[in-house]
């Protein structure tokens, strides 16, 4: 929790740096960066009466949860040559600085050629893209916050494609509901837990239409069928479960045909309406505003110590590159 001590070490930066402070001082939850997970905190940190101080060192929401546009990604995947400052001289003789550096999460980063003209038509989930199922657990805490009034969705009306043997071919979506405990109960123990693709082989099911079951209705992102071992294959149990979630989905909205829907400008509306949900509830927000150091209690009668955060607040052009 932040309190007088780090408002005081702020202070002692602003010695060297001009840095406002933020006013109150005192929070319950501070939260840095505004992705997708702090965002769905601090919306349920601020829904359960707790003070929420949240801030991001961009100008814009969703930190690497945020959709970006085309002609801009480039420069966002480039690091910040700005470099970093000591903090240390801020710490005083009852706290120690810590300073935090912001780290890229991207390596390398090419780029080739210019961008063209219709780009700027185009914006790019720095997660995804990853459609939703219409009745994910996601979209259900959407309604239950209150968050689904700050993003709107597009129906993916089309359904699913299949690229086989050089073509894409349309995957028919069926509004014959099978229950996950039914399917479930006509398969042993030992079944559930062998890779789902041993499941649907077992079946007799074609090579296409396996390929339909596992990357059109059940999502899988990575080779099921390859000729060798993969670390990432879904088990009947998980393949049932996602079936079933499959069927929930198809026709669970009126204004929705298929099972997958899609936030109308992309996954970075996702954590913004979040962050709206902790605002109406009293979170305060601001953004441009990194974290320079972690100041630390000296422990004095306790085995543990307090942490404070120093926060600055600069232009865009001059912001250091330190976060936690």
């Amino acid at each position: 929790m932040a309190d007088e001590p780090a408002a005081t070490a702020a202070a002692a930066a602003g010695a060297t740096h001009d840095y406002p402070t933020i006013d109150p001082t005192s929070f319950d939850v501070m939260l840095f960066g505004t992705g997708l997970p702090e965002s769905v905190l601090a919306a349920a940190c601020a829904a359960a009466g707790k003070t929420v101080l949240h801030a991001d060192p961009n100008p814009f929401y969703g930190s690497h949860y945020t959709s970006v546009p085309l002609p801009s990604l480039a420069s966002f995947l480039s690091p910040d040559p700005s470099p970093s400052s000591s903090t240390a001289a801020a710490a005083s003789g009852s706290h120690t600085a810590v300073d935090l550096h912001r780290r890229s999460v991207y390596s390398e980063v090419e780029t080739s050629g210019a961008v063209p003209e219709p780009a700027r038509w185009f914006t790019v989930d720095l997660v995804g893209p990853r459609v939703l199922y219409c009745a994910d657990e996601a979209v259900d805490l959407l309604l239950r916050s209150g968050g689904s009034h700050h993003v709107e969705f597009k129906s993916v009306d089309r359904g699913s494609l299949l690229y086989w043997g050089g073509c894409l071919y349309p995957v028919p979506a069926s509004a014959d509901e099978r229950g996950e405990d039914a399917a479930a109960a006509m398969i042993s123990e030992e079944d559930l837990d062998r890779p789902f693709l041993e499941f649907l082989n077992q079946h007799g099911l074609s090579p296409k239409m396996r390929a339909v079951v596992l990357y059109a209705i059940a999502m899988a992102d990575y080779d099921q069928d390859g000729p060798g071992p993969s670390e990432k294959l879904i088990m009947t149990r998980e393949g049932i479960k996602t079936i079933a979630l499959h069927s929930s989905s198809i026709g669970r909205f009126a204004n929705a045909e298929g099972a997958f829907t899609y936030p109308m400008y992309g996954h970075g509306e996702l954590p913004q309406a979040f962050c709206r949900c902790a605002a109406v509830k009293g979170a305060l927000y601001v953004l441009r505003m990194p974290v320079a150091a972690l100041l630390m209690d000296e422990p004095q009668d306790s085995d543990g110590s307090e942490g404070h955060l120093e926060s600055t607040s600069e232009s865009t052009d001059d912001m250091k590159p330190t976060l936690i």
